[in-house]
């Protein structure tokens, strides 16, 4: 079985791309490709099996703040095997995916801090590709 790495900055640009074309749809490809929408990225691990636990609290608790946000477009968690989460919300302009990060870090660091083993790792950033089915 052959495996393969791949860098943090790498990683987290595939995953915001996957994300934003989940939620972009196809007529919006050509838009994202020159920078029309921009990623929030949180990432921090969390203590083992605490899945189920988040996906109940999550959306109560985090879910309003960022679509208050203008030009919220979409907000998508995942779970890893190896307990990190990723949490990624697409905007249509960098200040509103900024200031996502800005509001949303303190609020996490509140409402989950029993179940964080680090701090959340925050960034922000262009979706440069994207593809949806």
């Amino acid at each position: 079985m052959s495996s393969f790495t791949i860098d943090k900055r790498s990683f987290m640009q595939l995953v915001a791309g996957a994300a934003a074309g989940a939620a972009l749809g196809s007529a919006d490809i050509a838009h994202a490709q020159t920078g029309g929408r921009y990623a929030s990225i949180r990432r921090a691990r969390v203590k083992p099996g605490s899945s189920d636990e988040l996906a109940r609290r999550v959306p109560a608790v985090v879910l309003p703040t960022l679509r208050s946000l203008p030009e919220f477009v979409s907000f998508h968690m995942i779970y890893a095997e190896d307990d990190m989460v990723t949490a990624i919300t697409v905007y249509a302009s960098e200040a509103a995916a900024r200031e996502a990060n800005a509001k949303v870090i303190p609020l996490v660091r509140e409402a989950f801090g029993t179940l964080l083993l680090g701090p959340p790792e925050p960034s922000t950033g262009a979706i440069i590709a994207s593809a949806v089915a």
